[in-house]
């Protein structure tokens, strides 16, 4: 079955080594380790789609998130 998103796990066997990550909302701009991500931050590991993974760190950071 063929993927249509890249994983954290593909981007750390691909030696990337840093994510630019982008906040729609506030227009925030962040560079990640991918290490770090897949170490530190308790996603749920090497399968975690890279999309995904943006989302939850936006979530947890963004001024203008929505409270529900």
């Amino acid at each position: 079955m063929a993927r249509d998103v890249i994983t954290l796990g593909d981007m750390a066997e691909r030696g990337a080594e840093m994510i630019e990550i982008r906040c729609r909302r506030c227009d925030r701009v962040g560079r990640l380790s991918v290490e770090r991500l897949l170490a530190e931050h308790g996603l749920p590991g090497p399968a975690t789609p890279v999309p995904y993974t943006r989302d939850v760190l936006i979530q947890r950071s963004c001024r203008q998130r929505r409270v529900s």
